[in-house]
C-alpha cells in the first residue's frame, strides 16, 4: 500500500485566505490531543472564487468545505474536525454568507513512527529557510533553477517553471502497516508537519477530482513477516 503526501497544487489559481489569529501548526502529539478551534481565517476578497479545499498559513493544515470533510472523516480514520470561522476584507461578505458556505479543519492525530531503517531520510545541518530533514527519493515539484537539481533526471518532465519528478523505487516514507490500526490519515514524529495518507484516501480525491489539492506519492507501508 503507498503513502501519500497531501499538498496543495503547486501550479493553482486560486488565491488563499490568510490566518486572522494565531494558530501553530502541529509540533508534537500532544497537540493533536489538545487542539480546539476555530481557526480563524480571512479571505483577501469577497470577490475570491472558493474553492473545495483551502491552504491557509504555512499549508500545514487541511481545510476542506464542511460537506466533504464530514464525508472524509466517515469514510476514513485517523483526522477529527476543528471549527473554522472565515472573514473577508472589503467589501464584506453578507452576514449570513458564511454560514452557508462553512469550512472545517481536518486535524489529523493518528501518529506512528517512521522505519528509518527503510526509510530515505536525510539528516542536514541547520540552515536557516532550510528543513534539517528531508526525504529522497520522493514525488515532487523543483524550481527548474533550484541548487537541488543539478540535472534534470531522466524520470522527469517539465510543468511550467517547475520540474516534476516521480518517486524513486525502494525510497520515500516506509511505515509498519500494523501501527496504522487501520487508519488512512496520519502523521509521521520524524516530520510532524506532513499530511500523510494511504491509497484510500488518494483514490477517493481523485475520482471526486477536486482541483485544489493533489496527493504526491511518498512512500509505501510493509508489512513484517
Amino acid at each position: 500500500m503507498r503513502i501519500w503526501y497531501l499538498d496543495r497544487p503547486v501550479v493553482s489559481t486560486f488565491r488563499e485566505p490568510e490566518l486572522a489569529a494565531r494558530w501553530m501548526p502541529v509540533a508534537n502529539e500532544s497537540d493533536t490531543m489538545t487542539r480546539t478551534g476555530p481557526m480563524i481565517i480571512e479571505w483577501p476578497s469577497s470577490r475570491v472564487k472558493l474553492q473545495d479545499f483551502i491552504w491557509p498559513g504555512l499549508h500545514l493544515d487541511l481545510v476542506a468545505r464542511e460537506e466533504i470533510a464530514m464525508e472524509i472523516v466517515s469514510r476514513f480514520e485517523g483526522a477529527r474536525l476543528i471549527d473554522l470561522e472565515s472573514r473577508s476584507r472589503r467589501p464584506p461578505r453578507p452576514a449570513d454568507f458564511w454560514q452557508h458556505n462553512p469550512y472545517k479543519v481536518l486535524w489529523i492525530e493518528k501518529w506512528v513512527t517512521a522505519d528509518e531503517s527503510r526509510s530515505s531520510f536525510q539528516r542536514r545541518p541547520p540552515t536557516p529557510g532550510r528543513p534539517n530533514m528531508v526525504i529522497e527519493g520522493i514525488e515532487k515539484y523543483i524550481y527548474a533553477d533550484d541548487d537541488e537539481l543539478a540535472e534534470i533526471p531522466h524520470h522527469a518532465t517539465r510543468l511550467g517553471p517547475y520540474i516534476h519528478v516521480g518517486r524513486q523505487q525502494h525510497m520515500g516514507v516506509f511505515v509498519d502497516r500494523k501501527l496504522l490500526d487501520g487508519c488512512d490519515l496520519f502523521r509521521i514524529r520524524q516530520m510532524p508537519g506532513l499530511l500523510l495518507c494511504t491509497d484510500a484516501v488518494a483514490e477517493f480525491l481523485s475520482m471526486r477530482g477536486y482541483p485544489n489539492i493533489e496527493p504526491l506519492n511518498y512512500g509505501e507501508t510493509f508489512e513484517e513477516k
